[in-house]
């Protein structure tokens, strides 16, 4: 074992892994949202499910430590058990539209659920080791915040809060078809 490790991650990891879960979706943040879905539906990844995210369906958005509105197009599909989304900054400031300001389109985050560890312990497991919050939010009940891992590991990591039984409302629209 390493010796620089603290006994508290020793105690936190203990036959389950790390407090921060397991990656189960991967975000690519885009300047033009239809072609970056259009090419995953070329890859064999579809149907998607397309939606506009803001202060009309979202509460508690927080951007850097403030209060915040910001809006965005998302598209969720599935590829095994793994998730992909694509996010397209509307309006407002975001973690999405500085990441293209200085990166340009690309993979964005990782989501990662954990079943083992609750969200506001996730939370300050990971402020205790100088993960700081930098967006949050809450979008039909589930709460999400996204860590700044930037720096360390070249995207950032969001962490999620789905509650059991959620139901996903309806999307806007589903491309390029509405799964039976």
């Amino acid at each position: 074992m390493n010796a620089d490790r603290r006994s508290s991650d020793v105690a936190d990891d203990a036959g389950r892994g790390s407090f921060l879960g397991d990656v189960s979706q991967v975000c690519v943040v885009t300047t033009d949202f239809m072609k970056t879905v259009q090419s995953f539906v070329q890859m064999g990844i579809s149907p998607w499910r397309l939606m506009r995210l803001g202060p009309h369906n979202m509460t508690d958005q927080v951007y850097r430590g403030q209060p915040a509105e910001y809006q965005m197009r998302v598209g969720l599909a599935k590829c095994g058990r793994t998730e992909w989304e694509v996010i397209e900054p509307i309006s407002g400031p975001s973690i999405h539209q500085d990441w293209l300001a200085t990166h340009g389109d690309g993979v964005h985050h990782v989501l990662m659920r954990s079943r083992d560890v609750n969200f506001d312990d996730r939370l300050r497991l990971a402020e205790d080791r100088g993960l700081r919050c930098v967006q949050s939010g809450n979008w039909c009940g589930i709460r999400f915040a996204y860590l700044d891992t930037n720096d360390m590991i070249g995207a950032f990591i969001e962490l999620v809060d789905i509650p059991a039984g959620l139901s996903l409302p309806e999307p806007d629209e589903w491309y390029p078809y509405k799964p039976a």
